[in-house]
């Protein structure tokens, strides 16, 4: 096996497969070759990297992180994200914030391009896109969908929940940007990027 394989391709990401037996080091220096190698190709595209089931130390992988985002703008994830982006690019768009008190639904996809305020209440039989933050509560999969996902730039819900699914989130507030939450294997999983 080489040491290092690339496969994907640049609308869906890239993904980089690693040698698990290797040492964090060596691994750590082929990622950072090959991307300075290949600094223009990778230019934003979101790179998954792949360690076979390999445990990586969290501190360890986020420095790697944060060197690789400040010396090249790219942002590195651990693997591909399992979600399933719906088949149907039908979907109802809400520009501005859902304010405190307000109700939302939708049949199709939606997309909202603002916060989600506390107090406010999203309902979609399908799956729900928010670019801004989650304050308030989110259904998505509404009818017993469970294959409907949620994405958020920021989240601070006070409910998330997918088909019959409720996400119990921690207390602590999440600082990532970016978060997919889905339901694989009867679970609820939450990707950041």
């Amino acid at each position: 096996m080489s040491n290092i394989s690339i496969k994907g391709d640049l609308r869906e990401g890239i993904k980089m497969v690693v040698n698990p037996s290797l040492s964090w080091d060596e691994i750590k220096n082929l990622i950072i070759d090959e991307i300075k190698n290949k600094e223009k190709f990778f230019k934003g595209v979101n790179i998954y990297i792949d360690f076979q089931g390999r445990e990586i130390d969290n501190t360890e992988w986020e420095e790697l992180q944060k060197q690789i985002y400040e010396n090249y703008g790219i942002m590195l994830n651990k693997d591909l994200p399992k979600i399933r982006i719906p088949s149907s690019n039908i979907a109802k768009i809400i520009i501005g914030p859902i304010r405190s008190g307000k109700l939302v639904s939708s049949k199709e996809n939606l997309l909202i391009i603002g916060d989600v305020n506390s107090g406010a209440e999203i309902i979609c039989n399908k799956s729900v896109f928010v670019l801004g933050k989650i304050r308030g509560s989110i259904w998505a999969g509404y009818e017993n969908n469970d294959k409907a996902i949620i994405f958020a730039l920021g989240l601070e819900p006070e409910k998330i929940q997918i088909g019959s699914y409720i996400f119990d989130l921690p207390k602590a507030r999440h600082r990532k940007a970016g978060y997919f939450l889905y339901i694989e294997d009867g679970k609820f999983k939450i990707d950041t990027y």
